[in-house]
């Protein structure tokens, strides 16, 4: 049922363009209006091929008995498109390269097809050749520069060139007329990020890591993300001023990813074991809900650096602010350990099982761009691509 639904889509698709198209094409110079006796043939046999399941072969009889000129290629361009969208990109990639080879296209127009045709190399794969192409419309003007520079960071993204992303990102940023420019500022943010990151387990470069966290914070001041390492790098070059400062800085613009990301911090925390008393007084002056992962977090944090006791102490507090099962089962874990013999250890252990094979059936982070769900977090969404988009699930996963 899918498949004739798939293929009447494409066929009204095709009726639609190539009839634009033809009579565009017809209307720009009269002396077409010959060719019809070839055009309705060809039509007919492509609509037998749709008929018969097999569109891609449509889109080849279609192709060829549609003119090459100007009026007829926004259709070209728009069969390259869904010969790419379809898995075909060999094919798109083919027909794009025929139109370039045209002499009936202006520079703007052969700039527009040099477009379509990265998007169709990126596509299958062929990334050197994508990126040759980028770099020919660096040049172009206004929005076709854009739409190439926008291109290559995507590209230089799926490579994991960072250093090539971060120029191209900054050479985007300089166009007055850019209007996803907080977008590309939070890309180029996590683009030095990355770089720091594999400098430092590279090459132990501390120093060049710092400048380029630094340069990362100058674009984008409120990336959390940018604001931690910093904090981290801070501590293990023994800053520790500067690095209880940035972690501040850091909680007053997002509690809850600073939570998730403690386990990054450990370096940090164990020069300096108060951060943890400056995140708790963080949390608890803002009366905030925690989610079960960030509860956990917390309490194995304070247990490995303040005791027992202490984490004890936190659970029972932060149990009166805000009631929960998931306390009840960390004080119950808790409690294991002092309870005499007999069949209590044994009950309280079937409890525990139970508590914790709920709690981790569920998703804890959704990314609110997209709506994809995960166990997880990640600084970049695996569904959608975007950067810090991934939340707790407070409606399900909290700890109020």
């Amino acid at each position: 049922m899918s498949t004739t639904l798939d293929a009447l889509l494409i066929f009204l698709f095709l009726v639609a363009a190539l009839g634009l198209g033809w009579h565009l094409g017809t209307r720009a110079n009269p002396r077409e209006a010959a060719r019809t006796r070839k055009f309705q043939p060809d039509y007919f046999i492509g609509l037998n091929y749709l008929l018969n399941d097999e569109p891609d072969d449509a889109v080849d009889v279609f192709i060829d008995a549609l003119e090459v000129n100007a009026s007829t290629l926004e259709t070209h361009m728009a069969l390259a498109t869904l010969l790419r969208r379809r898995g075909k990109a060999d094919r798109a990639i083919a027909h794009l390269q025929g139109l370039l080879s045209s002499q009936n296209f202006t520079m703007r127009e052969l700039n527009g097809i040099k477009l379509q045709l990265v998007r169709s190399y990126i596509a299958a794969g062929l990334f050197d050749r994508a990126e040759k192409i980028i770099e020919e419309l660096r040049g172009a003007p206004g929005a076709q520069r854009e739409q190439a520079l926008s291109l290559a960071l995507a590209l230089f993204q799926t490579e994991r060139e960072w250093q090539k992303a971060i120029d191209c990102g900054l050479e985007l940023l300089e166009s007055a007329t850019l209007n996803h420019r907080d977008t590309v500022q939070l890309q180029v943010s996590h683009f030095y990020c990355e770089l720091a990151e594999e400098i430092i387990q590279r090459d132990k470069n501390y120093a060049q890591a710092l400048e380029l966290l630094r340069k990362g914070r100058a674009v984008r001041p409120d990336n959390v993300r940018v604001i931690l390492q910093l904090a981290a790098l801070y501590a293990i070059l023994g800053e520790d001023h500067s690095a209880e400062e940035t972690l501040r800085q850091a909680l007053k613009l997002d509690t809850a990813v600073v939570l998730e990301k403690l386990p990054e911090l450990t370096v940090a925390l164990s020069k300096r074991p108060h951060f943890l008393a400056a995140i708790l007084d963080e949390v608890l002056r803002k009366n905030q809900h925690l989610s079960a992962r960030q509860v956990e977090l917390l309490a194995d944090l304070i247990h490995r650096y303040q005791g027992v006791e202490m984490e004890i102490a936190f659970l029972k507090d932060y149990a009166r602010r805000h009631p929960s099962p998931v306390l009840a089962l960390r004080l119950l874990t808790l409690a294991t350990s002092d309870l005499g013999a007999g069949y209590a250890p044994e009950l309280v252990g079937q409890v525990l099982d139970v508590l914790t094979g709920s709690e981790q059936e569920a998703p804890r982070f959704q990314c609110i761009s997209c709506g994809f769900q995960l166990r997880s977090t990640h600084w970049l969404c695996p569904g959608c691509g975007g950067w810090s988009t991934l939340r707790p699930l407070e409606a399900e996963h909290t700890a109020g």
